[in-house]
């Protein structure tokens, strides 16, 4: 599987004990909110992500919505501005101003 950031699979996979089927599941992950494939998450690129997939999930008609053909459901919850930043600043702990790949791994098996 291809990917384009700084920390090694394979030390992360002993690090946190992860077997190469879940690596690649996270990388595949990572990989979907590292819109333009430069190995980091912007608070821009998480924002525009949790915000695509929150209206996708919010539309009943939409097949993946968790309200999907069932009947009278509240609507789910949307993620806010805040929520989306304060996830962000959680997840870079050394304050680079990205979440790079390992700050997502950690926040992803912790």
């Amino acid at each position: 599987m291809r990917y384009n950031f700084s920390a090694d699979p394979a030390e992360l996979m002993e690090q946190y004990g992860l077997s190469p089927q879940i690596m690649d599941l996270l990388i595949s992950h990572f990989s979907f909110f590292d819109m333009n494939d430069d190995g980091v998450i912007s608070l821009q690129e998480l924002e525009t992500m949790y915000n695509q997939v929150s209206r996708t999930y919010a539309n009943p008609a939409h097949p993946l919505s968790p309200v999907f053909n069932s009947p009278n459901p509240p609507p789910p919850p949307l993620p806010t501005e805040m929520d989306i930043t304060a996830l962000f600043y959680e997840a870079d702990t050394n304050q680079s101003g990205f979440i790079e790949f390992e700050d997502f791994t950690r926040v992803r098996v912790d």
